[in-house]
């Protein structure tokens, strides 16, 4: 089955979510955008993973959830789960007990308390949150800690008839400002989260996945095209940003990203390197696990034993006694390379397979 959001929590644990059998395909949801299949997922959705082994703590959810789409995890522990088939965001305890819902269930719509197809969720730290929403109504949506809704901003630099798919959101407290990734425009839009009044719009290289906070305060961008190597990317001004290709995606479809420490099996107990997780979305029979890289520096010496990809070029790794099974290099440093134009990186994809790209 197919894993399509993962993020950590502060005590550093994994949270993914999995949907189990359930596929979204070309006809999931009726043209008033209701899904043609109201059962739920019979399987435990919600799991939570130790960061270094990858078992199990915890796993919950099962029939509670029609087509799960993110997770976010707030300071409290509280759990939080956009479900585009029930057009609602449920927000449950670590243990899995329901806590707030928002938006109609089954009901999508556009109003003060209806969500369509909502996709992911940032919390502040004093509890206020913001909804992208999402797959039909193209806003970003900000309530209360208590579901009181307090807002909203339409996602802007749409053209007429352009799909305008809010696929992602971060929230950054320190200066005030609310992302949102415009997936199909391949852009990130940047609001004041105090009043969300706009600020400014990034042009990204491809289609923009998932948003997630780098090592150094700078925001991140899952960007991807079918058929092209996934890249992280830097989202900001200027022709200076680093940008990373990630290896093996191509047919992946990778939908969402989380940065956390490599498992101390690489490091040992000193200053543990980062590691990226992507949640791959690749359709029937699914994609199976997480795909987990360790990000690398590019002036870092690896054990003498470990066989990997030599410096800025993120190739897959082998396994090795050193590098536990499952996880690949990916040199981090600055830059790996400067970003070009998108026309020189030939991003270009058929209709058919725009057509193709999983949600």
């Amino acid at each position: 089955g197919d894993i399509t959001g993962v993020t950590v929590a502060g005590d550093g644990s994994i949270w993914a979510l999995y949907r189990g059998e359930r596929h979204w395909t070309s006809g999931s949801f009726r043209q008033d955008n209701t899904m043609s299949n109201s059962t739920r997922i019979p399987e435990n959705v919600v799991m939570q993973l130790h960061a270094d082994t990858g078992q199990t703590i915890t796993a919950w959810g099962a029939g509670q959830f029609s087509m799960p789409h993110m997770i976010t995890v707030d300071k409290e522990g509280a759990v939080y789960v956009a479900d585009v088939g029930r057009h609602q965001v449920l927000k449950f305890s670590p243990s899995g007990k329901l806590l707030l819902a928002l938006g109609q269930e089954m009901k999508p719509g556009l109003s003060n308390n209806h969500l369509c197809k909502p996709t992911q969720v940032a919390v502040a730290l004093d509890g206020t949150i913001f909804v992208s929403d999402g797959y039909c109504n193209s806003r970003i949506v900000k309530f209360g800690a208590d579901g009181q809704y307090l807002g909203e901003a339409k996602v802007p630099h749409m053209a007429s008839g352009a799909t305008a798919v809010v696929h992602s959101v971060l929230l950054d407290e320190c200066t005030d400002t609310v992302l949102v990734a415009a997936r199909e425009a391949g852009k990130v839009h940047a609001f004041r989260a105090s009043n969300l009044v706009y600020k400014q719009t990034y042009d990204l290289p491809m289609r923009v996945w998932a948003l997630q906070m780098g090592p150094y305060g700078k925001a991140l961008a899952l960007t991807w095209e079918v058929h092209k190597d996934a890249m992280i990317v830097e989202v900001g001004s200027g022709e200076g940003r680093a940008a990373w290709v990630v290896p093996g995606l191509q047919q992946r479809y990778p939908h969402d990203v989380a940065l956390t420490a490599a498992p101390t099996a690489l490091t040992g107990a000193a200053e543990r390197l980062f590691a990226l997780l992507v949640a791959p979305v690749c359709g029937p029979p699914g994609c199976g696990p997480l795909l987990k890289y360790v990000l690398v520096p590019v002036d870092y010496q690896l054990p003498k034993n470990f066989d990997g990809g030599s410096k800025g070029e993120g190739i897959v790794s082998k396994v090795s006694p050193v590098m536990p099974a499952g996880w690949r290099e990916l040199r981090w440093g600055r830059p790996a390379f400067i970003l070009v134009p998108a026309a020189v990186l030939g991003l270009g994809v058929t209709l058919a397979a725009r057509q193709a790209l999983r949600n």
